[in-house]
């Protein structure tokens, strides 16, 4: 038998295991490269065309579409509606189902008529959201209009009419710092508010009590689980879970007297607060210029909003809780109940026009430039003398005037449903080395009697310390909700909120509310114009602030030769029937001269409240007499 020697059967098997492994090793670089085409393929649809995929899987499955709630609405006090819900038709486009856009809007718009500012404001929208998401096009359809697009809405995928509730506001000049206004979600509403029950919403309050009131008013969120086709077009619903509708509120303000204040205001700059004392309820906040909350609301315009936004006027500022001013002579009967407090309500003082402290060099002047003469408490605040709260005041101490001052609620918010509120200041030793890192100086506690320098006040924080008074010691919270009602009728009524009786001895009141009312019905009361006529008595005290420095020699600012903008504020608070008050007015308007010459706006608001036939010759801002008295 032929064999092969030892070498030649070595030899074989190591030329096929060469040949094997250059096999293996060509398969197994084939089958990895196939292997990472694939988990790069799985990588592709399971991350990053997830939400595609996601979607396309579900195209002809259940959704679940989000059903907003109803808006609660919001009346003012005699049920009169101020911000209301109206249905509106929107047409709108999901770009998921959308092959050519271009061509869908040139169709769209021989259907209706589409703007080129509408197209641009959807192209701007289509590059800031998911293609998944219906983007309006456009607002406001007509009946007519909706009809016209359901009939071609077939050969249009993608198109559908959305229809919401637009958030309306009647009476919006009069109201609008009250009421308030609704905005677009954005990032830091999203933090704040709960998801599952905004969903499907895409307003939310933004200014005034549709901002603080967003819990009561907005209810909760449904969804309707919907079949669909390919499409986009809903089949059938499935199952519905219904919304919660928002609770109503009932405001405490009296929109006839809204109206009459605000008109009584004429083309002056300025803020009014009116309040019933004996419930601390506001009847009427006003503040000027204004604006029309419905620029806010669906479909408005973004350049009307940016013109209210930058206007110098700022017309969202309300000034009745925001604005911050000095007040002027309309602190001295606060000041007064500190002299009683300390014993030096029965002195008298006499003002030469001037007052100068030991060791000072400067002469702080009374506005009556020739003086009162001798002067005691009652007349000093009939009459507005500067010159007796200059002594008071050095007597006093800024230690006391601050401590008693706080009582009646100055340099502290008032706690009305208005969060934002300004505290305002009432100075103090250590609010000055806390804010400005100084020692305090015995002149400024001079000009804080007279309710100048660092003291600053807004009109319901004067309304509310006039109301203490008013009611002979007792603290109400101002308050704007009357009462709210929710989807089941069920009425929810806000009691007045008494927070204390203050600290003061009761037989205080008598004399300083008589001082007051000295302002008003003596033959030297700074306030005596508005007196003519009147069928009840009431107490008051005119205040003017001086928004420029006058010269030493000057007696005061001719009037006539000044640029208004340079004229004082004029600010006055008041209160009807002096022996049974039924409403305060705090009034302000800007370079509005003296105190005296705003009171005739004061007189007319009251006149208007009280009386059933009021008077309103002096009901217009624009016609008061300019008056030179404090």
């Amino acid at each position: 038998m032929f064999r092969l020697s030892n070498s030649e059967n070595y030899q074989m098997p190591i030329e096929r295991v060469r040949s094997m492994q250059s096999r293996v090793i060509i398969v197994s670089v084939f089958l990895i490269g196939l292997l990472f085409i694939l988990i790069g393929r799985l990588a592709y649809l399971q991350i990053v065309s997830h939400q595609d995929f996601a979607a396309l899987s579900k195209d002809n499955q259940v959704q679940v579409v989000p059903v907003p709630p109803v808006r609660g609405q919001i009346y003012d006090r005699n049920g009169t509606l101020l911000a209301g819900n109206e249905t509106v038709y929107r047409l709108a486009i999901t770009p998921r189902y959308v092959d050519d856009l271009d061509s869908l809007l040139a169709k769209i718009g021989n259907i209706v008529p589409v703007s080129d500012e509408e197209v641009s404001k959807f192209k701007r929208k289509l590059g800031l959201s998911n293609k998944h998401t219906e983007i309006v096009l456009k607002d406001f359809l007509s009946p007519e209009e909706v009809a016209r697009v359901a009939v071609d809405r077939y050969s249009m995928p993608g198109v559908s009419i959305v229809t919401e509730l637009h958030r309306v506001y009647s009476s919006s000049f009069y109201t609008s710092h009250v009421v308030g206004t609704l905005g677009q979600i954005d990032k830091q509403d999203l933090q704040k508010v709960d998801p599952v029950r905004y969903r499907g919403l895409q307003h939310v309050g933004k200014l005034g009590m549709e901002m603080v009131s967003e819990d009561i008013l907005v209810g909760s969120s449904g969804h309707n689980q919907v079949e669909t086709n390919a499409h986009g077009r809903k089949i059938r619903v499935l199952s519905r879970a219904m919304p919660t509708a928002g609770s109503d509120i009932y405001l405490t303000i009296d929109l006839d007297l809204q109206k009459f204040a605000y008109d009584a205001l004429g083309d002056e700059v300025g803020g009014l607060v009116a309040i019933e004392p004996s419930t601390g309820q506001i009847l009427a906040m006003v503040s000027k210029p204004s604006f029309d909350s419905n620029v806010f609301g669906i479909g408005s315009e973004q350049d009307e909003r940016k013109v209210l936004l930058n206007s110098e006027d700022r017309p969202l500022l309300n000034r009745a809780v925001q604005g911050q001013y000095p007040p002027g002579s309309t602190i001295k009967p606060f000041l007064a109940f500190s002299a009683f407090e300390t014993g030096m309500g029965n002195r008298k003082y006499y003002c030469p026009g001037w007052y100068q402290l030991p060791d000072y060099s400067r002469q702080f002047r009374c506005w009556k430039s020739g003086g009162h003469g001798y002067i005691d408490l009652f007349d000093a605040i009939a009459e507005s003398c500067d010159v007796y709260f200059y002594e008071l005041a050095h007597r006093l101490g800024i230690d006391e005037m601050y401590y008693q001052l706080s009582k009646f609620g100055f340099g502290n918010v008032t706690g009305v449903e208005l969060s934002y509120e300004s505290a305002g200041i009432l100075p103090s030793k250590e609010w000055k080395q806390w804010t400005k890192g100084e020692p305090w100086y015995e002149g400024e506690t001079l000009i804080t009697g007279i309710g100048q320098g660092a003291t600053l006040v807004n009109m319901l924080q004067l309304a509310h310390a006039t109301s203490i008074i008013a009611n002979r010691g007792v603290k109400f919270r101002p308050q704007l909700i009357h009462k709210t009602v929710d989807v089941q009728g069920e009425e929810y009524l806000y009691v007045p909120d008494l927070i204390e009786v203050i600290d003061i001895n009761e037989r205080s009141y008598g004399p300083i509310i008589k001082a007051m009312e000295k302002v008003v019905h003596s033959n030297r009361g700074t306030a005596r114009r508005i007196s003519e006529g009147m069928e009840y008595r009431m107490a008051g005290k005119t205040g003017t602030v001086q928004i420029v420095s006058r010269k030493k020699e000057a007696d005061r600012m001719d009037l006539e030769k000044t640029d208004k903008k340079f004229h004082p504020h004029g600010i006055f608070t008041a209160f009807a029937p002096t022996d049974n008050p039924e409403i305060v007015v705090a009034v302000i308007v800007e370079n509005g001269a003296s105190g005296s010459a705003i009171a005739p706006i004061a007189r007319a608001v009251i006149d208007h409240y009280l009386l059933s036939e009021p008077e309103t010759a002096d009901s217009k801002g624009d016609s008061f007499a300019i008056v030179t008295d404090h």
